[in-house]
């Protein structure tokens, strides 16, 4: 079962600040580009957050992580 953590990492911060019909498209676009980031970097976005911290640096702060270098700049 995935933790409460691992769901927030999976689904757009935008669930919890925009109405369900107003973000499905942004969903969509940021669940494709973690798990994009995730496949290309073989690591774990937000690792090591707590629910409080990924709310308050991703959901409210709008973190995201970062792009290697060393990635095609048609990716990154």
């Amino acid at each position: 079962m995935l933790s409460r953590l691992a769901l927030l990492r999976a689904i757009c911060w935008c669930l919890t600040v925009c109405t369900l019909f107003d973000s499905v498209e942004r969903v969509d676009c940021y669940s494709f580009a973690i798990l994009l980031w995730q496949i290309l970097q073989m690591d774990t976005p937000f690792e090591g957050y707590t629910v409080s911290m990924f709310n308050k640096k991703v959901v409210q702060g709008g973190s995201r992580p970062k792009c290697d270098e060393k990635w095609p700049k048609a990716i990154s």
